[in-house]
């Protein structure tokens, strides 16, 4: 096809101004662009889209309760809580002036003022806090027992130091129904992790002192997150070198995200550092040129800018753990490079380089990018921007290595590689492919592997793709230890469109939040709108508490209260602030109330975010009942319900499923892709397969030591596949050419590859040296991916090529064919159950059965008949013909003789008749199934014959005839052997008569030493039945054994010539130019088709005749004529070296036909008899046309052809389908070359004076309808 890549090289060759210009342009559009990007840092990009994990990282990015940072202080030696708690203050007042805009507030000591303005809300506001379970206590408290008990204790409390704080609130509250409300305040934190001691936090064990921090930015904004923890290690470090005696510790999410981003940014700075000199390192010491490196280089920086442009242009951000797997990028876009650089140090010529590597490169790539492209559809954000980088990254780096290498390397021609390291690598890998111990090694580890890779896991642990420090680890265990709060809670989320709607659905979970709780599935719970509930809520209990205190109950209990307070010595006026309360006009609360409770105790609970606000709940779940208190919420859609370990499990299931659609989907690309390159299915398998063994190979040895995939690590099953069809599409690729062209490039390929292993192991490598987790799981998986899939690529395709292409090639086999073989495995599959069947009934008929031993034989032999019948005829493929003129029927015994050329001889023979006896050789006698068979069918060894001259006459007697190969073994190319005596010496002894029976065919389809069932068709003749008394060929057994082999093969040749015609060698044609290129295979079946197998020339030139062919293309004409008739001598000419090493190196190309490349106006003409010009004077000018015209009339022997085909103008309605069909060919397709000069086409008048001048005869033959093409056969005198 047409290369516009070599086009693009030849316009830019003498265009270096413009060449330098675009390139420049170009990439400063890129470095503009790419400088834009926005790096995202947030490593909860890493999780999977998901409706509970998508909550869970929200939560997590924007929750301000989760960007809380709590600070520990202790002492070092001996606690002094006073001392302690001064040096608490003093650290927050550091942190709140130093730190200024990065802190919302810091929360170092309760607030007295605030819980003071609290409660003076709520006695203003009572009803709003009450609900249901509340009026319950009510009724109890305004009891008589209860009102009687209650003033007892007020006048306990009244008569204490305690008075003084209490009185006013004794005299409002007597009952203690605002304690009810008051309570509540109590219910937003779990007070049982913390005590208070002089207003400050004060852990359990009372060994820290602790504060809470509020970061004012969510822990999602790296950027501010790292300036947040940088300044916060600062003004520890300093507060401790100032307090050396205190110990100062802090965790929190911006902490753990601060440390995450910051190491991630260190260990991309160091890999890609160390891979990018340790490869120019490498480069260097391989390639003697000095800028190789850089050159090198070019393709992969090139491609890195392109990608980061168009991801700007599509998306405008990308994440930094995404770049930091450049690394991996790295190793396949340099693979380009070294393809590039190796090839041309075979031969300096870059046109040739390029179209080389073309195909290889951009269906290489090609499936790469697609793989790549395939992560898209998982649900990580990460994972997906690291598919566009890396595709879009090799997009550019395969153009690059294309376009721009070609223009770059001009003044570095002579670039060599160290040929003594190339050589030994290329010796190893010869010696490591040949080796007979290679195929066992992979054929028995492959199963062991198998066993095992089913057991690979996934990692369980979340954190272990988290970075911490060793200082943020333990803080970490150290708050665990002091509150459980965290692990142990399980977040419950409601949501609206306004606080009011979320509010609103928020409530309608009180009762299933206080049933959870009645049922032991959570031990206590947190709901925030048990605080603050929405405005319709409020006005409900407003009425309810209207409706509760009607007059008649407050009269009562006021009087009641007036007579039991008299009894016990109260004051006649003290329920008079009482009354007043219970007798307020109660209203829902203000704006600024609200706020106050937003901004205060519940800020933490109400998130909102856009247009979105959110309630969060948090219970503390009763671990065994935990699945129950997921069940009681997930059926709720408008609710999240999530923790920790949840959100664990459910992120390994999304993993699991995602690493299996990525390995199938990646699995099906590249499988649909190189079925698509190579238009077959057999270099599709020995392509695709070296892929699964290598990935069987990888998940069985990560099983064995335990290696777990996580949500970063499972880009590999991606990476892998993609790297292993780069390595396996360049492979192929020379092997190809190697068998199609016998052209050697696997040896630059090998090392191309070699160089692509090291450089990618290092880029990889390195990764050992990352800190962060994430980072690391890649390496060792890395490394042991590319391991395999470089050992198994270099190996076993190679390996698996030999054997089922070249090794059967060279013996002039026919290459194994897909579907040939799945009908070779149905037939013998077929074969081998029917002669296990035959054996179970010849042992019930020939053994067990005691009576009536004839019949039974002979019912055993009409079984294998009909048996062999039903194979024969289950072989649709094969083609049966029977020609039997005499009409034999087999009723009078003889001695049969047929030649013998395949195992199918003996089916075809057996089929015939039941009463037939074969005489075999002793492999098939003692074959382990079906030699039972012939046993019992009482067959013998051609040796033993005289031995078992008795048995035979019998058999003779019973009406059977014995069948002989005369030849006694199979002939390997077709052609018979010379008859041995003994079928002739036994029919003399036996006195019977000889029946020749001819077979043709059955060596082609079943040939000896193989196995393969091929296309074909199977003729068994009937010869007359040559008489025991018959003279004609001789007295003796001797003489005729000698004339009866002479008659039988002039029979032989007879029906060969008959049969041989160009359509039975249609099959053959096409096995030998098939596994060289789709293109190629279905353009010589169309070519086939429309020349209807070339035989009208067959037709026209004799069978014996030297033949001229000039253009022969890709010789199918000369195969077909050659393959006809071994008389035929033929010369085949082309220009185009290409189409004549592919013609030249068909496995089948017989003695007598040799092509060479050559320009036909400078080829010395010999002395022909027939000469073809087809389809090349257009390429011609006139001058040229006629100078050829005349060279090949001299050439011609007398009474010569000289067959001429073209496009005549003349024909001009015609000539369109011509000139279309040129175009495609020459243009488009890039079959045919044309000179500068372009087309010419000849006229009929050009032919026609040229036949007058030379006093020729001429006959035109028009057998086209759509083209102008014209046939002349010029007859010399």
């Amino acid at each position: 096809m047409r290369n516009y890549f070599v086009d693009i090289f030849h316009f830019f060759e003498h265009r270096k101004t413009i060449f330098y210009f675009t390139l420049f342009s170009l990439c400063i559009c890129c470095i503009y662009y790419a400088s834009k990007i926005e790096i995202k840092q947030n490593v909860m990009h890493m999780l999977p889209q998901d409706k509970n994990i998508e909550a869970f990282a929200n939560f997590f990015e924007n929750s301000k309760y989760a960007d809380k940072v709590i600070v520990g202080l202790s002492m070092k030696g001996e606690n002094d809580l006073d001392q302690l708690i001064n040096i608490t203050d003093s650290l927050s007042y550091t942190l709140q002036s130093t730190m200024g805009a990065l802190v919302e507030s810091i929360e170092h000591k309760s607030n007295d003022s605030l819980t003071s303005v609290l409660l003076d809300v709520i006695n203003d506001h009572l009803p709003i806090f009450l609900d249901s379970i509340d009026y319950s206590i009510i009724d109890s408290l305004i009891s008589d027992a209860s009102i009687k008990k209650k003033l007892n204790e007020n006048l306990t409390t009244l008569s204490s130091f305690e008075a003084l704080a209490l009185k006013d609130y004794i005299y409002r509250d007597p009952l203690g129904i605002y304690y009810l409300a008051y309570n509540k305040l109590k219910g937003l934190q779990f007070t049982e992790d913390f005590s208070l001691y002089d207003e400050h936090f004060l852990s359990k064990d009372e060994r820290y002192v602790v504060m809470f921090i509020n970061p004012s930015f969510p822990s999602a904004n790296s950027k501010k997150t790292v300036e947040f923890t940088n300044k916060l290690e600062q003004i520890v470090s300093e507060f401790k070198s100032n307090h050396n005696q205190t110990n100062i510790i802090y965790f929190g999410a911006p902490i753990v995200s601060a440390g995450n981003a910051k190491q991630i940014n260190k260990d991309t700075r160091l890999t890609l550092g160390m891979s990018v000199i340790l490869i120019v390192l490498l480069i260097s010491l391989f390639f003697k040129k000095r800028f190789s490196s850089i050159i090198i280089l070019i393709p992969v920086v090139f491609g890195a800018l392109f990608s980061l442009a168009l991801i700007y242009l599509i998306q405008g951000d990308i994440s930094v753990m995404a770049l930091a797997g450049g690394s991996l990028i790295l190793g396949i876009a340099i693979n380009y490079s070294l393809h590039f650089l190796t090839h041309l140090t075979e031969q300096p010529n870059r046109q040739q380089t390029i179209v080389d590597l073309t195909f290889p490169m951009t269906i290489g790539s090609l499936t790469t990018i697609l793989g790549f492209l395939s992560l898209q559809f998982v649900n990580a954000p990460v994972l997906k921007d690291l598919g566009l980088f890396a595709a879009f990254s090799l997009i550019g780096a395969a153009l690059a290595t294309l376009i721009i290498l070609p223009q770059l390397v001009s003044t570095y021609d002579n670039i060599n590689t160290d040929s003594q390291i190339s050589n030994k690598y290329s010796n190893f890998i010869y010696k490591f492919q040949t080796s007979k111990y290679t195929f066992w090694i992979i054929i028995i580890l492959t199963p062991i592997l198998l066993y095992y890779a089913k057991n690979v896991t996934f990692e369980n642990d979340l954190n272990k793709i988290n970075f911490m420090s060793r200082e943020t680890q333990t803080a970490q265990d150290t708050f665990n230890k002091m509150s459980s709060q965290f692990q142990k809670s399980v977040f419950l989320l409601s949501s609206g469109n306004s606080l009011e709607e979320a509010q609103i659905n928020n409530e309608k979970l009180h009762s299933t939040l206080d049933y959870a709780k009645t049922s032991k599935f959570v031990n206590a719970f947190i709901c925030p709108t048990q605080i603050l509930p929405s405005l319709n809520e409020q006005q409900k209990r407003i009425s309810k508490w209207n409706l509760y205190w009607n007059p008649s109950k407050k009269e009562s209990l006021f009087r009641r209260l007036q007579v039991e307070g008299i009894q016990l010595g109260y004051h006649s006026s003290f329920t008079t602030s009482f009354q007043e309360s219970l007798n307020s006009k109660f209203t829902t609360l203000t704006d600024s109330e609200i706020s106050i409770f937003k901004n205060t105790i519940i800020k933490n609970f109400i998130e909102s975010k856009d247009t979105t606000f959110t309630i969060i709940n948090i219970l503390k779940a009763n671990t065994p009942q935990l699945n129950n208190l997921y069940d009681l919420f997930n059926s709720n859609k408008e609710v999240k319900i999530f923790d920790r370990q949840f959100v664990t499990d459910h992120l390994i299931k999304i993993v699991s499923d995602n690493f299996t659609f990525i390995s199938l989907f990646t699995s099906l690309i590249v499988l649909f892709a190189l079925f698509l390159i190579y238009g077959r299915i057999e270099l599709t398998l020995i392509s695709f397969l070296p892929m699964v063994i290598s990935w069987i190979w990888i998940l069985g040895i990560m099983s064995i030591f335990n290696i777990k995939f996580n949500i970063i690590n499972i880009i590999l099953s991606t990476f892998i596949f993609a790297l292993g069809d780069d390595y396996c599409i360049f492979t192929m690729d020379g092997l190809i050419q190697k068998y199609a062209k016998g052209v050697h490039h696997l040896k630059s390929i090998s090392i191309s590859i070699f160089l692509s292993v090291l450089t990618t192991l290092i880029g990889l490598g390195i990764l050992i040296f990352s800190k962060h987790p994430a980072m690391f799981s890649i390496a060792l998986i890395s490394i042991i991916g590319i391991l395999c899939v470089w050992i198994i690529s270099q190996t076993l395709q190679p390996l698996l090529f030999k054997i089922l292409i070249t090794n059967r090639t060279k013996n002039k086999l026919h290459p194994l064919s897909f579907f040939k073989l799945i009908k070779t495995i149905i037939a013998f599959s077929y074969f081998v159950f029917g002669a296990l069947l035959l054996v179970i009934i010849g042992f019930v008929l020939t053994k067990l059965i005691p009576f009536q031993k004839k019949k039974l034989k002979y019912l055993y032999h009409y079984i294998l008949c009909n048996f062999t019948k039903s194979l024969m005829y289950l072989m649709a493929n094969v083609k049966k013909k029977i020609i039997n003129p005499h009409n034999e029927n087999h009723k009078t015994p003889s001695i049969i003789i047929a030649n013998h050329q395949s195992f199918l001889d003996i089916l075809s023979l057996v089929m015939l008749h039941p009463k037939f006896i074969l005489l075999t050789n002793h492999w098939v006698w003692s074959s382990p199934i079906f030699g039972l068979v012939v046993q019992m069918a009482d067959y013998l060894k051609a040796q033993d014959a005289e031995i078992n001259l008795p048995f035979l006459k019998e058999k003779i007697k019973e009406g059977y005839s014995i069948v002989i190969f005369p030849e006694g073994t199979r002939s390997f190319d077709g052609h018979m052997k010379r008859f041995h005596k003994g079928a002739f010496l036994l029919a003399e002894q036996l006195n019977v008569d000889i029946l020749p029976i001819v077979l043709h065919g059955t060596g082609y389809c079943m040939s000896k030493g193989d196995f393969l069932l091929k296309n074909g068709q199977i003729t068994i003749e009937y010869l007359p039945r040559i008489l025991n008394t018959n003279i004609d060929f001789g007295v003796s057994y001797q003489e005729k054994t000698k004339n009866i082999s002479k008659y039988f093969k002039q029979k032989y040749t007879d029906l060969a010539v008959q049969i041989e015609d160009v359509n039975y060698f249609h099959d053959q044609l096409i096995g030998n130019y098939i596994l060289k290129g789709p293109i190629l295979e279905w353009y010589m079946r169309i070519k086939l088709n429309l020349e209807n197998n070339y035989k009208f020339m067959d037709e026209i030139i004799p069978l014996e005749n030297k033949i001229l062919d000039i253009g022969c293309g890709y010789g199918f004409l000369d195969y077909i004529l050659a393959f006809r008739s071994s008389q035929r001598s033929i010369s085949a000419l082309d220009f185009d070296a290409e189409k004549i090493s592919i013609a030249s190196n068909g496995y089948l190309r017989p003695n007598n036909l040799t092509f060479e490349t050559a320009n036909i106006l400078e080829y010395p003409m010999k002395c022909y008899d027939t000469i073809i010009i087809s389809d090349v004077l257009h390429y011609l000018n006139d001058q040229q046309q006629n100078e050829i015209l005349d060279s090949c009339i001299k050439a011609l022997n007398p009474k010569g052809l000289l067959i001429i085909r073209d496009g005549i103008k003349e024909k001009k309605n015609r000539h369109k389908g011509t000139q279309l069909s040129e175009f495609l060919s020459t243009k488009v397709f890039n079959f045919n070359k044309v000179s500068e000069s372009g087309l010419s086409f000849i006229s009929s008048n050009l032919i026609y004076n040229f036949v007058k001048i030379n006093h020729l005869s001429i006959q035109e033959v028009d057998s086209t309808k759509l083209t102008s093409n014209i046939t002349f056969i010029l007859k010399k005198s």
